[in-house]
């Protein structure tokens, strides 16, 4: 294909919803696009939002607004490498690890009570007390020598305040490891190298997103090797170690069994309590023209909306974009990501959000504030897609809000 050398092409199929079709498609949209890489060119594959079959369809029920929602579905699209991703959804639950015991409530610690050694796993809902069995824990055991490990800083500080520990970013780096009770994030896990005791509990929640940020993030590439060997050390020595994920998998606890004493077993405690009652809008594809659109509908029918994406450069645009569409509502519109949620601002933000979000009009957060934060005031939920397990966490953690996802 010597006409692709140097330039860039951009495929589109028709909407499909057989899932047969769907394969073929994308085979061809692969190979098709190996090929035009091969000859030199670059290759981008825009995605339709459906329901209509095919561009010309999508065009003519748009109607004036036309030319901009296409315009934004070849903005929008994306590069072979994100479209695979897209495609594949990695299998949820447990299947080579069966439940210990297994309850059905909305309150996890009027069912459960957490031992003092060994390995517990609490696979439940979100919004069932999974911190708050934690914080009985600690009541009961204030004394105890207590590690809070997380991978998102909001979280760290949310569940700091609760299990009364001492933040990491409040000491210096020589006191880490003689805190009797410490929260910190996994990225500064490296700092507890020359002050290693063994304590009598370590509690990770969110354990299957923590464990993904362990080793795929970019921000542990300097010290992951240092990272993981102090991990190795804190969960193999530690008395009870607390593993909280409404999605724990096979491959999480096996990944954190490795580093306990051989022969050691996981009790797990499954919880088949669902959050519910709410209104779900779902949206197929990777195209996240028709999710924008409905952000900005309900935000011109005067509703509160949250948007949630995995991609910091998405809350940005879809920033600008909205302070364009509103500008008499800029003041009412806040966006938190990785380059800002640090700030003195956002952290009294985050964590005082209750107060803070009820005169807003519009949230925007990247995983930034993907979990440890509960929102009880209404909003309707959009994100960009794909959803992440971080993404629906942050939207269902409105507990009051209408859902968009896509």
């Amino acid at each position: 294909m010597p006409i692709a050398k140097g330039r860039k092409f951009i495929i589109l199929f028709d909407y499909e919803i057989k899932q047969k079709t769907r394969w073929q498609i994308f085979r061809a949209t692969q190979r098709t696009g190996k090929c035009i890489q091969d000859a030199g060119g670059k290759c981008e594959v825009a995605l339709l939002p459906g329901k209509e079959k095919g561009i010309d369809d999508w065009v003519v029920s748009l109607g004036k607004k036309a030319r901009r929602s296409v315009d934004r579905l070849v903005n929008d699209s994306v590069t072979l490498s994100e479209y695979r991703q897209q495609f594949f959804i990695p299998a949820r639950g447990l299947k080579k690890y069966k439940p210990d015991v297994r309850v059905n409530t909305p309150l996890l610690s009027d069912a459960v009570r957490l031992p003092t050694s060994g390995v517990v796993c609490l696979l439940s809902d979100m919004s069932t007390g999974k911190t708050y069995l934690m914080e009985k824990w600690r009541k009961e055991y204030p004394n105890a020598r207590f590690l809070n490990n997380g991978h998102r800083i909001a979280l760290l500080r949310n569940l700091s305040k609760r299990l009364t520990t001492q933040m990491y970013s409040n000491l210096m780096a020589g006191n880490l490891g003689i805190a009797k009770a410490l929260s910190v994030t996994a990225d500064s896990l490296w700092k507890l190298a020359g002050h290693l005791e063994a304590y009598d509990c370590i509690f990770i929640d969110e354990a299957a997103q923590y464990v993904t940020h362990l080793l795929q993030a970019k921000t542990l590439k300097e010290h992951r090797h240092e990272i993981l060997e102090v991990l190795k050390y804190v969960v193999r020595n530690t008395k009870l170690l607390v593993l909280a994920d409404a999605h724990l998998t096979d491959e999480v606890i096996d990944f954190f069994m490795a580093m306990r004493p051989s022969g050691e077993k996981p009790y797990i405690v499954q919880n088949d309590w669902l959050s519910g009652g709410r209104k779900v809008h779902w949206y197929e594809g990777g195209n996240p023209s028709a999710v924008v659109a409905s952000a900005e509908a309900l935000l011109s029918q005067g509703k509160k909306v949250m948007i949630v994406s995995n991609s910091k450069k998405f809350i940005k645009k879809m920033e600008k974009d909205l302070i364009d569409l509103f500008p008499d509502k800029q003041h009412l519109l806040r966006a938190l990501h990785g380059d800002n949620s640090g700030s003195p601002e956002n952290a009294v933000f985050i964590e005082n959000i209750n107060s803070e979000v009820k005169d807003l009009y519009a949230l925007l957060a990247s995983p930034t504030l993907g979990t440890g934060v509960d929102i009880l005031i209404g909003f309707a939920a959009t994100n960009q897609p794909p959803p992440t397990d971080e993404e629906v966490q942050a939207i269902l953690e409105d507990r009051l809000a209408e859902r968009h996802l896509s």
